[in-house]
């Protein structure tokens, strides 16, 4: 199983040196500080793979806007932009990691190494045409253009966004069963966290003796109502009709 967050253990990491914080120079709108956070262009290299800010700032552009909004200073904005700027460095890092573990051979027989079929690249990079640039193939030779990609190299990234995506979902799914065994054992260790004290669920109803009232007449009263009880007459029923207090209203819950 992939353990995410290893990225220390598999991956070192290049932080350029700080020259100046995010706030201290630049405004929410202006800038997303990652040219001064990483100086040299390069956040991590992980493996053989460089992450570059560019990298980074195609993940987080499109989340500015909602950080913002939810931001009630500049301050707080940088603070988190900057735990989110860190969030989508490690996210990178996790994706080449797995990645690399989808394509390692097994038992390092290459025959057995796992592959995307051709046909599922294809058909994602069709819809993305379709999608993002109307089907334009002009428009979409332009995007890869301005990203100084040649379309083998946008290949590659659709089919290590499709291993990843299906790696996660793969990770979730393991996670979320849990045997018999384990919540059993689980519960033994921890007893004391669901002890509870003993509880009944009480139902009343109330007589109130108004003046002029003996206490014979109240009695009388209750024993009317018990034999209507008895009688098969329900007790939230009894409670609405004859309970003095303000339970009534719930059946003298």
């Amino acid at each position: 199983m992939i353990h995410l967050r290893v990225a220390a253990a598999s991956a070192s990491l290049l932080f350029a040196a700080t020259l100046s914080l995010h706030a201290q120079q630049k405004a929410p709108s202006a800038s997303d500080g990652l040219d001064l956070r990483f100086a040299n262009g390069i956040a991590a290299i992980v493996e053989d793979k460089i992450i570059t800010v560019d990298d980074i700032r195609r993940e987080i552009a499109p989340l500015i806007p909602t950080l913002q909004k939810e931001s009630r200073n500049e301050q707080e904005f940088n603070q988190k932009l900057e735990a989110l700027q860190d969030d989508i460095i490690q996210n990178l890092i996790d994706r080449v990691l797995i990645v690399k573990d989808f394509n390692k051979a097994k038992d390092g027989d290459e025959s057995k190494k796992r592959q995307v079929p051709a046909s599922i690249i294809d058909n994602q990079m069709a819809e993305t045409q379709i999608t993002q640039f109307d089907g334009d193939r002009s428009k979409f030779l332009a995007y890869l253009h301005s990203r100084g990609m040649t379309l083998k190299e946008y290949r590659k990234e659709v089919e290590e966004d499709i291993i990843y995506n299906y790696m996660r979902q793969q990770q979730r799914k393991s996670q979320s069963v849990v045997s018999p065994v384990k919540v059993e054992t689980y519960y033994k260790e921890n007893k004391d966290r669901f002890y509870q004290e003993d509880a009944v669920l009480l139902r009343v109803i109330q007589f109130t003796r108004p003046n002029g009232e003996t206490e014979a007449m109240l009695r009388a009263k209750a024993e009317e109502v018990v034999a209507k009880f008895h009688g098969g007459e329900p007790f939230g029923e009894l409670a609405r009709q004859y309970s003095q207090d303000t339970r009534r209203s719930k059946g003298g819950d």
